[in-house]
């Protein structure tokens, strides 16, 4: 066959295939678009029509004699492209079966590794827990200072609680020193900013007030970072806070702990919620039976000698922590001590000093002596003075027994924030003494003392809970009462709660 006659051949079929496929597609652009009149659409079909006629009339020349060869021929190159397609996709599915290998193997370690980081996590948990528990347990007695015990005294306004400090950055709850705002620290570092050294000043005061004897630092991030960043910037951070609290004198044991992003405060990802996550804690994890009271001169390699130096310099406040420190031991020095602060102007020392002529502590009892003392403390506005002077007022035992003077003073010993005054004046509104009896009103009134930790005032407020004195019964917050009164280091407070429990 010539060439001539083998390009006729070859291209006749693309001709039809082209006809074939091209015009139903013009025919049906032209009758839906009706771009030309009706005449015309009809001619141009008859046109498309006859076309298609000669194409098949063509088509069957072309299958005439002498193109056979070319089909043959033709044939030839078309079977290899299919054989070479068939090894392209064997080699694919070659390359996918080998790429579905490797994905199982990834999958295998990333399961191993999950496994492996959740059994360090978990052991991680359990380090941490057994050190908090090891923290928590009592030292044996061996280890504990000596210390004694001090006399039981007949009333609550003899022992005076000293008034906590009105704390601007903490709160302090049953188990934790809760800053109201963030330690911060420079980003991504443990240094801590100079704007929250006060923040954790009045941490290391409100624990020595309220008796703290150990205290957990713990160290939280948000989720920003991986897990082990996470957890050791957490504890470079408590720790930071601890050699800080160090540095104060604070008298509490510490421990500190970081525990990186695995206790957060709020769930959410977005920056608010990351901002209240990073945070540092102050669990109370023990308190001592009878706090240390901060004095003048706590941090001090010799605090007595201390204190005794200032006092002959004509500090009273000295004068009177000292005679703190001999309470329950000393009490003849301590009357000197009080006498020598009341002198110079501390009212608090002179209503000590008339607690013991009052009792007799140090010296012989004189309730005259103690009359003038309360007095004096009453008119310089020390709450304890009027809530002591009121109490003689309503015994009757040195002046003439006057209901109406001992509410008087007793409302002035309230007013001033003494909460021993508030518990007092209650029980008059119990019992109907120079006053209208009002048993809610009482237990208002204790409740208010309570709230001023005067652990009198818990524990009348529970008493009336528990009994139902004039008010519905109600154990719940009976137990409430007896139990902060017990924790204010009431030991009959402690006694009734374990009753109601």
């Amino acid at each position: 066959m010539s060439d001539s006659n083998a390009s006729g051949c070859t291209s006749m079929p693309v001709v039809i295939l082209a006809l074939l496929f091209f015009w139903p597609v013009g025919l049906v652009l032209m009758w839906t678009g009706k771009t030309f009149n009706l005449v015309i659409r009809v001619l141009i079909t008859l046109f498309f029509m006859a076309a298609i006629f000669l194409s098949f009339t063509f088509g069957l020349l072309a299958m005439a004699p002498g193109c056979e060869g070319l089909t043959v021929e033709t044939s030839g190159p078309i079977a290899d492209p299919m054989g070479e397609m068939q090894d392209r996709m064997k080699e694919a599915k070659d390359r996918m079966k080998t790429m579905r290998d490797k994905m199982k193997e990834a999958r295998k370690d990333m399961r191993d590794e999950f496994a492996k980081a959740r059994k360090e996590m978990k052991g991680e948990q359990q380090r941490i827990q057994d050190m908090i528990e090891a923290f928590k347990k009592p030292k044996k007695e061996s280890d504990k200072p000596a210390t004694k015990k001090p006399a039981k005294e007949g009333k609550l306004w003899f022992q005076r609680r000293v008034k906590p400090s009105a704390y601007e950055h903490v709160k302090v709850e049953a188990q934790e020193i809760k800053p109201l705002r963030p330690v911060e620290f420079e980003t991504g570092s443990d240094v801590i900013r100079e704007g929250s050294y006060s923040l954790l000043d009045e941490v290391v005061t409100a624990s020595s007030e309220y008796g703290v004897s150990k205290l957990l630092v713990g160290g939280h991030t948000d989720d920003v970072g991986s897990d082990s960043d996470n957890m050791r910037l957490s504890q470079r951070r408590a720790d930071a806070v601890k050699r800080y609290l160090e540095t104060k004198k604070i008298g509490a044991e510490l421990l500190a702990i970081g525990f990186g992003e695995t206790r957060p405060l709020v769930e959410g990802q977005d920056e608010e919620a990351r901002a209240q996550n990073r945070r540092v804690e102050f669990q109370i994890i023990e308190k001592a039976a009878t706090p240390k009271k901060r004095t003048l001169c706590s941090g001090e390699d010799d605090e007595t000698a201390c204190l005794e130096k200032r006092c002959e310099a004509g500090e009273a406040r000295a004068c009177l922590e000292r005679g703190e420190q001999l309470y329950g031991k000393d009490e003849t020095t301590r009357r000197r001590f009080n006498r020598k602060a009341c002198d110079g102007g501390d009212l608090l020392a002179c209503t000590k000093l008339g607690a013991q002529h009052e009792r007799g502590a140090g010296g012989s009892k004189d309730l005259k002596e103690a009359l003038l003392l309360y007095t004096q403390a009453c008119a310089g506005q020390d709450g304890d003075g009027c809530n002591n002077l009121g109490s003689l007022h309503k015994d009757g035992e040195v002046v003439s027994q006057n209901y109406g003077e001992a509410k008087r003073l007793y409302e002035k010993a309230c007013e001033l924030g003494t909460g021993n005054g508030c518990s007092n004046l209650g029980v008059l509104y119990e019992d109907g003494q120079g006053v209208d009896k009002a048993p809610a009103k009482g237990l208002e009134l204790h409740e208010k003392a309570c709230g001023m930790d005067a652990p009198g005032g818990c524990l009348n407020a529970g008493r009336m809970h528990a009994t139902g004195a004039g008010v519905p019964r109600n154990q719940e917050q009976a137990k409430v009462m007896f139990k902060k009164s017990c924790d204010l280091g009431l030991e009959l407070g402690c006694k009734r709660y374990q009753l109601l429990r």
